[in-house]
């Protein structure tokens, strides 16, 4: 079993986590999908870990985390305030790891470039929702541009990290309806 230090951040903020806007709402409803999700990612993480799958684990881990965060920049959750190391620290990754790792991580790194190329805000320019939109896009093309980084400097887990968090960023802006998918619609959980 392996022990990440973002999983154990995940694990409290799921426990202190709160819908913000009040039930009966849109927005409350959109809350609920987005604990759902992290909480979702999470017992994945959790199975990987007791697999001894660290590399799934910490790509699980990361992309529950970017639905926590987005979902907390919105204003629709709140859990208590993070406090991860940046970037992620190495899990226990054997050699005979590394070949997986290196898979799952170009994998995710064209999904990511796939995802953000895939999508265009749903709300107009220069409003709330647009600008929101710019945003969460944003952070998933600098956390793609971060992994690249990675790459380059051979932190392979790192990357992966950067990777799953950004397509989380995007993932949770399409469920709150923040964007539409002109490109591939199997990147994203519509």
């Amino acid at each position: 079993m392996t022990a990440l230090s973002s999983c154990g951040e995940l694990r409290t903020r799921l426990s202190d986590g709160r819908i913000i806007p009040p039930p009966g709402s849109i927005s409350h409803q959109e809350g609920v999908e987005i604990m759902e999700m992290a909480r979702a990612y999470s017992l994945d993480a959790a199975t990987f870990s007791e697999d001894s799958d660290p590399v799934n684990e910490l790509a699980a881990c990361w992309y529950a985390l970017a639905w926590l965060d987005c979902g907390e920049s919105l204003g629709i959750i709140s859990t208590v305030l993070p406090g991860r190391e940046w970037p992620p620290g190495s899990p226990a990754i054997g050699p005979d790891g590394r070949v997986k790792l290196d898979e799952k991580t170009f994998r995710y790194q064209r999904m990511l470039i796939g995802a953000s190329g895939s999508l265009v805000p749903s709300g107009e320019e220069e409003t709330i929702p647009g600008e929101a939109a710019e945003r969460i896009l944003a952070v998933g093309r600098l956390f793609l541009a971060w992994g690249g980084e990675f790459i380059r400097a051979g932190r392979m887990d790192s990357a992966l990290a950067c990777f799953s968090y950004g397509h989380g960023w995007l993932d949770c802006g399409v469920r709150t309806g923040l964007f539409r998918i002109t490109g591939a619609r199997d990147l994203f959980t519509v």
